[in-house]
């Protein structure tokens, strides 16, 4: 029923290390680095949108349930074609200032608009984890694996501290909304550091790695 296992002996053995190594490639640590921005901008949207909308669990639920369904159809759907469109950099410098302005908007506190904006956001992130993923897959000379461990290395730590701080840096401001400006200046950022990125011939700019999709959601 099950595809045996390779001959171990073929394979390129990976310490522990190389990952770490991997984010040598100059085009693989922008985008780690980039993803690590955005990623923490993406926490914000989850970790203090709730307590800005006030509502109960359930509300905050279906809000979110829609927000989850937004990102797994963008990821797999909308992500190849805006790499089609504007290329792979291209489609999420596009994307990652969107967000911005969606985080801009929900820093309104209105709460209309604040749910609206919340459950779009989730469109947006679909497409930006699958491009960002595409694009530190296909970075560099090392395998893909590797590349993208070293990518989710800086990614999930940008995502763990922006958990910690959302509440912190809305009392340091004294304001409920500081959190989502402070999000779209790393969204900025983030747009900032994948201009910095070096073309790559090697790789088809207009195509993203099949299995992209898939690792981005994880």
């Amino acid at each position: 029923m099950l595809r045996k296992d390779e001959d171990r002996s073929a394979r390129q053995p990976i310490r522990l290390i190389d990952p770490l190594r991997a984010l040598r490639n100059r085009n693989l640590l922008l985008t780690s680095i980039g993803s690590a921005f955005h990623t923490a901008a993406f926490f914000t949207i989850i970790a203090w949108a709730p307590f800005v909308l006030g509502e109960g669990a359930i509300a905050i639920g279906f809000i979110f349930f829609g927000w989850g369904v937004c990102v797994a159809f963008s990821g797999v759907v909308l992500a190849p074609k805006m790499a089609a469109w504007l290329g792979e950099r291209g489609g999420a410098i596009a994307a990652v200032v969107l967000y911005a302005v969606l985080l801009l908007a929900v820093a309104t506190g209105i709460k209309s608009v604040v749910v609206v904006c919340v459950v779009l956001s989730g469109l947006v992130s679909g497409v930006l984890n699958t491009l960002f993923t595409g694009s530190a897959m296909s970075a560099g000379t090392g395998l893909r694996a590797v590349n993208s461990a070293g990518y989710n290395f800086l990614r999930w730590l940008g995502g763990a501290a922006s958990a910690i701080l959302v509440g912190h840096i809305a009392a340091w401001l004294g304001s409920m909304s500081a959190p989502f400006f402070v999000a779209a200046g790393c969204c900025i950022v983030a747009a900032g550091l994948l201009l910095f990125r070096q073309a790559e011939a090697a790789a088809d700019p207009h195509a993203v790695p099949a299995e992209a999709a898939a690792i981005g959601a994880d």
